[in-house]
């Protein structure tokens, strides 16, 4: 079964140098690094050697000409696998060679059979790594000799569907195989011809096939790590009592660096830079992977990039602030709660009176008792009320009301960031306007001032007093013709 992968890449220089400078990774097999290398519409040095230098040079050369230096992919990096079954372990240095001509031999002509005969590529085949199977690296130059680009849709690995024309003219979705299965098909027809073993087909499955994101969000338990992240930050806000507060606490509790920077929002009336406060944040989660990124911004499409709005510091201090309003309005009704219960408790009266007799000593007095009525609450011993107390009163129905409140503040919050924003755009566009307006004009004057020039210019200033001297001399010649006569 061959494995193969397409990566691009946007230094080939650095992919040359891995295909083909340094020692091997796993010396069990063999020490070198290659056990074959050649290449396509690409030079050896003058030693007769294939240099990784003097590969990108020619490559480089190629992309200058077609004038793509400043391309940004580079190239491409083709990575094809062998397994065990199609070459098994060698017994000895003969049979390792012969492999990798074997191999060399089958992705050469893979090669030509994708790409057009003018590209030009690398190929190093190896058996150096942790799993000790045969494998090649190819180098493919993103720009073919006359100066054409390499069609990417030779290099999607999945199959895919394009909507095109039929041979009766009919638009209708065309399904082409990927790259996978077209390598499929070219190993089950030329496989055995060049080694004389069977090729045992890879089953192509869709669903079989996970991307990394997903696997890492399923380590996590179908969370994602910017969830992680605005959980922790929202648990962080109950636990703060100021923003200062809630930098301190995000280090210190869940290893979070929060970092305050200026970001800008637009421009004023003035052409300006606006700036705002913002956070960037610095996380691990819960596999240990280290991830940064915004509180939040803007692309130039329009796109919202971050953690979003409910996140910058702005956003953070006002909900700070409303939830120790909220904290201070409930304990305060707690306060009032207790004391009104309190209230309404009768206190209970000491009905024995003293009375002093004849020798000055005190003599306790009973009275009739008068038959008191039972409150519906519990009687209370009456006691000073402070604000410890008042942490033991069932508070269920005040935090569902802290809860709605919180709701409601939030979606204030939203609106009044999404109408900032959309203010923001519109001042963007006036400015704009305002700009292309202002150039049209100066270019008008500038055209309106280069045709007063010509018109009063020093030439023509001197032409008009030739032709005013000229008349002058005329008549005074026939002045003095006249005379004459």
């Amino acid at each position: 079964m061959a494995i193969v992968k397409s990566i691009q890449t946007n230094n080939i220089t650095n992919l040359d140098r891995y295909i083909l400078d340094g020692d091997a990774h796993n010396k069990a097999l063999t020490n070198a690094r290659n056990l074959y290398v050649a290449a396509h519409n690409l030079r050896k040095d003058y030693g007769g050697h294939y240099n990784s230098m003097y590969i990108a040079s020619q490559n480089y050369a190629v992309r200058k000409q077609a004038n793509k230096v400043h391309k940004k992919t580079q190239g491409y990096h083709l990575i094809m696998s062998f397994s065990d079954h199609d070459f098994p372990l060698p017994k000895n240095d003969q049979e390792l060679n012969r492999q990798a001509k074997q191999a060399f031999k089958l992705v050469n002509d893979w090669m030509k059979q994708e790409f057009p005969d003018d590209s030009q590529y690398l190929i190093g085949i190896q058996r150096d790594g942790k799993g000790e199977k045969l494998h090649a690296h190819v180098a493919l130059n993103s720009v073919r000799l006359n100066g054409q680009v390499i069609d990417t849709n030779q290099l999607s690995i999945n199959h895919k569907i394009t909507l095109g024309r039929t041979v009766n003219k009919v638009r209708e979705h065309i399904k082409s195989k990927g790259l996978a299965e077209r390598t499929q098909d070219y190993m089950a027809d030329n496989f055995k011809k060049v080694t004389g073993r069977s090729y045992q087909r890879v089953p192509f499955n869709r669903s079989d096939l996970i991307k990394s994101n997903e696997k890492q969000i399923s380590l996590r338990g179908s969370k994602s790590w910017k969830d992680e992240l605005k959980d922790e930050l929202v648990e962080l806000t109950s636990k703060s009592t100021s923003l200062d507060d809630f930098v301190a606490n995000a280090k210190s509790v869940y290893g979070i660096d929060i970092t305050k920077h200026r970001a800008s929002v637009g421009v004023d009336e003035n052409g300006k830079k606006k700036y705002r406060e913002a956070f960037t944040y610095v996380f691990k989660d819960s596999t240990g992977q280290s991830h940064k990124t915004r509180d939040f911004r803007y692309t130039k499409k329009g796109a919202v990039r971050g953690l979003g709005t409910d996140y910058t510091p702005q956003s953070l201090q006002h909900i700070i602030e409303l939830q120790n309003q909220q904290q201070k309005q409930v304990q305060s009704e707690k306060l009032d709660e207790i004391n009104n219960i309190l209230d309404s408790t009768p206190n209970v009266i000491n009905n024995n009176t003293k009375e002093v007799d004849n020798n000055g000593e005190e003599q306790i007095q009973s009275k009739p008792r008068e038959p008191e009525l039972k409150p519906n609450v519990k009687r209370v011993k009456q006691v000073k009320i402070d604000k410890s107390s008042a942490e033991d009163v069932d508070t269920s129905e005040y935090d569902k009301h802290t809860v709605k409140l919180q709701q409601r503040n939030q979606q204030e919050a939203d609106r009044r960031n999404a109408e900032i924003s959309r203010k923001l755009q519109d001042d963007e566009r006036k400015r704009k306007k305002h700009k292309r307006l202002q150039r049209s004009n100066n270019q008008e004057a500038q055209r309106h001032h280069q045709g007063r020039e010509l018109l009063t210019g020093p030439d023509f200033a001197s032409f008009n007093r030739t032709a005013d001297d000229l008349e002058q001399s005329n008549k005074a010649k026939q002045h003095d013709d006249g005379y004459q006569r």
